[in-house]
């Protein structure tokens, strides 16, 4: 799938509501015609999207050269400057359809759904080969926020601020992967600034585009888990994540070390098991299948951390959180940096280990006899 916009926001949102549509979908994103073009032609595109006016030209020489090699290919033209001759051409050229930015999101995720390729992929694969598959593509998270919620922020506009998102999305860890991941990678590629804190992302981003990400994500068909079985074990790790989370923040804030990141690398310390979670409902998805309670635990135990690996490198995380969630997990005993011990510390104690033998050695290093 292709996404042409010279604004990075956009292709982020955009990539956000296919991929919410259709988790198996690949999208390439570009901002100039010619990279488009360059792409098209070597490896082409089930569905384009795409502004009319680029730094390098017009979209519409694009839509020509589709259009000569392969006219099945449905293309939505989606623009806040095309004047009316522009509009008159591309529907010469058997667009099908205009969108005018700004657009709604639930207005264009039901387009989207009615564009993109609905037949069952990967149906003949086991569970291992699907995952395997999906490592390199996006995965969100399970646990969407709530759509009427976020709609009702979106008719607040100017009312609302980055400071109130900040206090209502604090515990969500969808929307903190979300929105870290797209502003992370937008603020890579302009400035090579990090991004470490739900905080940062917003007012990256801003409070408009913030509430569409998260609007996306709600939208997400494939969000929440249907099979029983996953949705519970999801929603025990959702709750040991956010435990993690509150524990380091106030272990931060006891020590006097900078608080929100450590809050944040433990919203992200169940991501690699949630996102193989959201491919096990995929697989289930696929061809009416479903797995048993020693199947997902397999899974979890093979996946979650090569995905988790994964995806922190795919979102751009900066080297500094990424340890920090690598640090709830395993800690070398030669490590001096404390936000790193806390996140350890952390992790033991939200799973009833802090009286072990690591556990106490953590808390003499932090001088400290327990957490609370």
């Amino acid at each position: 799938m292709l996404i042409v916009d010279s604004d990075d926001n956009m292709v982020a949102l955009l990539t956000s509501i296919c991929v919410g549509v259709d988790p198996r979908v690949r999208v390439h994103g570009f901002g100039f015609v010619q990279n488009a073009l360059d792409h098209w032609e070597v490896h082409g595109a089930d569905l384009i999207l795409a502004d009319v006016d680029l730094p390098d030209g017009s979209s519409l020489e694009l839509i020509r050269r589709v259009r000569r090699s392969q006219s099945e290919v449905p293309v939505l033209m989606i623009s806040r400057t095309a004047d009316r001759e522009s509009i008159l051409k591309a529907a010469r050229l058997g667009i099908s359809g205009f969108v005018s930015k700004p657009f709604s999101v639930e207005s264009l995720h039901q387009r989207l759904r009615s564009l993109l390729p609905q037949g069952q992929v990967g149906g003949s694969m086991n569970l291992n080969e699907h995952i395997a598959a999906a490592v390199s593509t996006m995965v969100q998270l399970p646990g969407a926020p709530n759509t009427a919620e976020i709609i009702e922020l979106l008719q607040r506009g100017q009312d609302v601020s980055a400071a109130e998102l900040v206090r209502s999305w604090r515990n969500e860890v969808s929307v903190t992967a979300r929105l870290l991941a797209v502003a992370g990678s937008i603020s890579f590629r302009r400035s090579g600034l990090p991004v470490t804190t739900l905080k940062d992302a917003i007012l990256a981003l801003g409070v408009p585009m913030a509430l569409n990400h998260a609007l996306a994500l709600s939208l997400d068909i494939c969000g929440q888990l249907a099979h029983p079985l996953l949705a519970e074990k999801a929603k025990g790790l959702l709750a040991q994540a956010v435990a993690v989370a509150d524990g380091a923040y106030r272990l931060a804030l006891k020590l006097g070390e900078p608080a929100v990141p450590c809050h944040t690398a433990g919203l992200l310390s169940r991501a690699g098991d949630l996102a193989a979670l959201k491919l096990m409902q995929q697989y289930c998805d696929s061809g009416d299948k479903t797995l048993s309670a020693e199947e997902i635990d397999q899974a979890l135990a093979d996946w979650a951390q090569p995905l988790g690996n994964q995806i922190k490198v795919h979102w751009r995380l900066p080297l500094q959180l990424r340890e920090l969630v690598g640090a709830v997990h395993f800690l070398p005993r030669e490590t001096v940096n404390q936000s790193k011990v806390i996140m350890r510390a952390a992790g033991l104690y939200e799973s009833g280990l802090i009286d072990s033998d690591d556990g106490k050695w953590l808390l003499r290093r932090l001088g400290l006899e327990g957490i609370g």
